[in-house]
């Protein structure tokens, strides 16, 4: 399913953004985090030191909003029904 939204990181645009939580002791049992994968630095998770944008394609006309990894992924799970 494609999300609504659209993200960019930093003013980089960024077409794959995965949410996974993250590892605690070698188990994936720790909070939730947002993780993208850059094709020269490779995978690394979004903290509050990004400027994270998101826009809501389903609006005409919206501008980019300023969130935090908190509120992007309660957004992208609130679009997929998680």
């Amino acid at each position: 399913m494609e999300s609504k939204y659209e993200v960019r990181v930093d003013g980089i645009d960024v077409p794959v953004l995965r949410i996974r939580r993250e590892m605690t002791h070698g188990f994936p049992c720790g909070p939730k985090e947002l993780v993208v994968k850059d094709p020269a630095l490779g995978m690394f998770a979004l903290d509050q030191n990004f400027t994270i944008e998101v826009k809501d394609l389903s609006v005409p006309g919206i501008e980019w909003k300023r969130v935090t990894p908190a509120e992007l992924i309660a957004l992208l799970e609130a679009d997929c029904g998680a």
